[in-house]
């Protein structure tokens, strides 16, 4: 990359304004003396002061600094596939706002895509996440999951380096739910990864609790993969194999002792069987309501105010 390449560093905010003017003079101080290079700040509808936060440094940098203020909360992968649209960079770097991720560990992201002209580089965590022990064995197996399921090429980060032409097929589709590191594994051409540091929180927590992990999780299965349809037709085939077994097994009873069925084992098999195919019915439902608000177009974001 020469001095002339354009770098957008897209960088999802969340009650984040106590980092967000360190984290930007960081940036440009890694960055603006050898790429053109630009902030985009999108504030994903927080809580506390971040977006007057965004505004001040706009002043201070209105040549290099763009806000982008969303009216609701749509989570990180949205907030910044929202963001991609107004980048005008020929690579873009996604970084989160808590200085986990160490700014000047972008030049690491260049680095290695001279060295393999890869076209998306994640940096990736060489002593592992500052995250509790259950969050960093769960981000593993979802990584897992996704990687066999959704013919991902290999694990994610959110400290990305993306070439624009990613960036331009990515735009040409529609996702209603956005998981980032499955659609861009689907549209890059090579991948490389690099070793980099990840540092506790400096201040606030995370925004990701454990149930909006598991609703992200369970969003992202039905949204990239065909599991819980796979799931749906085990769970009828071993449904139909048991109640077959219950037939015979009361049949050979009926014949050999003269038994009454009874109407516990009456009423156990209609509940059972009811609440399979309500299960079942569910899922396919989720399924319908997702092709209905894809055909319908509606927004999944609704941008307030851009400086």
């Amino acid at each position: 990359m020469s001095s002339k390449v354009k770098i957008s560093v897209i960088i999802p905010v969340y009650n984040g304004s106590a980092t967000l003017v360190e984290l930007a003079n960081r940036c440009m101080d890694t960055l603006s003396k050898s790429y053109e290079t630009e902030l985009i700040f999108i504030d994903d509808a927080s809580a506390d002061n971040s977006w007057e936060i965004i505004k001040a440094l706009k002043q201070d940098f209105p040549d290099t600094i763009k806000g982008i203020h969303l009216a609701t909360n749509i989570g990180q992968h949205q907030a910044i596939f929202t963001a991609f649209a107004y980048c005008s960079g020929d690579w873009l770097v996604t970084i989160d706002d808590d200085l986990q991720h160490t700014p000047e560990d972008i030049l690491q992201l260049i680095q290695k895509q001279q060295e393999g002209q890869y076209d998306l580089v994640y940096g990736m965590y060489e002593d592992g996440k500052k995250h509790a022990a259950w969050r960093n064995a769960g981000s593993k197996m979802v990584n897992a999951f996704f990687q066999k399921n959704a013919n991902t090429k290999g694990f994610g980060s959110p400290f990305r380096l993306i070439q624009r032409s990613v960036i331009a097929r990515l735009l040409k589709q529609s996702h209603q739910q956005v998981f980032l590191d499955v659609i861009l594994q689907w549209n890059a051409h090579s991948i490389g990864y690099v070793p980099v540091a990840h540092h506790e929180r400096k201040e606030g927590k995370s925004g990701y609790s454990l149930f909006k992990l598991v609703k992200m999780v369970l969003n992202f299965s039905i949204s990239y993969t065909a599991v819980p349809l796979r799931l749906m037709t085990y769970t009828g085939l071993l449904s139909s194999v048991l109640s077959f077994g219950v037939v015979i097994f009361y049949i050979w009873k009926k014949y050999y002792y003269g038994a009454n069925l009874g109407f516990t084992a009456l009423i156990t098999a209609i509940f059972l069987s009811t609440g399979i195919t309500m299960f079942c019915l569910g899922i396919i439902g989720e399924y319908i309501r997702r092709i209905f608000m894809h055909l319908h177009h509606r927004p999944t974001a609704m941008v307030k105010e851009i400086i």
